[in-house]
């Protein structure tokens, strides 16, 4: 027999009986990402009101930063994809190596590295020091940060995307070639 048509009828099959996963399944993956990343928010608080360190800052929000490249290419997602059974695929239904998970988080990436930017401008401001409240960080802070609140506008256009794609993909998974699917599909 030809090999290739039993592998077309094989991915054919297989992709058929894929389920993509959707805009509000993947919107509660995302509220339970923020539940995990709520005490390095705290964390980042604490240190900006209290200890102020910029390097505390900047190691912080390297973890937020990594967190969903690196567990979307080790563990195929988020801790919050994982708890409600989604898995980010390649293009081949296949885990994505960390060049695509980099490609897929491009635009989040970018916002925290604006984000990182941002903080070493306002640690570096003469009125930081006098900060004691998140009152005075929001006077401090008002209007400093323009592009990381492009990019805050832009990543929520991407994942509107989710729900006007035949694939449920957003605007950063047509661009890494990636998909959400339900991971009974995959057998995992």
């Amino acid at each position: 027999m030809n090999d290739q048509i039993l592998d077309a009828d094989f991915r054919e099959q297989r992709n058929h009986r894929l389920e993509y996963v959707g805009f509000w399944p993947r919107i509660g993956a995302s509220f339970i990402d923020l539940l995990v990343i709520i005490p390095i928010i705290m964390l980042m608080l604490w240190n900006l009101i209290s200890l102020k360190s910029l390097p505390v800052d900047l190691f912080l929000a390297l973890l937020m930063l990594g967190y969903k490249p690196f567990f979307e290419y080790r563990y195929g997602g988020t801790l919050g994809k994982q708890a409600l059974k989604i898995a980010v695929v390649n293009g081949n239904y296949e885990r994505m190596d960390l060049s695509t998970s980099i490609i897929r988080n491009g635009v989040y990436i970018a916002s925290g590295l604006a984000g990182m930017y941002n903080s070493i401008i306002l640690f570096n401001l003469p009125g930081f020091q006098n900060v004691n409240s998140l009152a005075s960080y929001g006077m401090l802070e008002e209007g400093a940060d323009p592009v990381g609140q492009l990019l805050s506008l832009i990543t929520i256009i991407i994942v509107f995307f989710v729900a006007f794609t035949r694939r449920k993909q957003g605007l950063h998974d047509l661009v890494a070639n990636t998909y959400c699917i339900y991971t009974e599909d995959i057998g995992r």
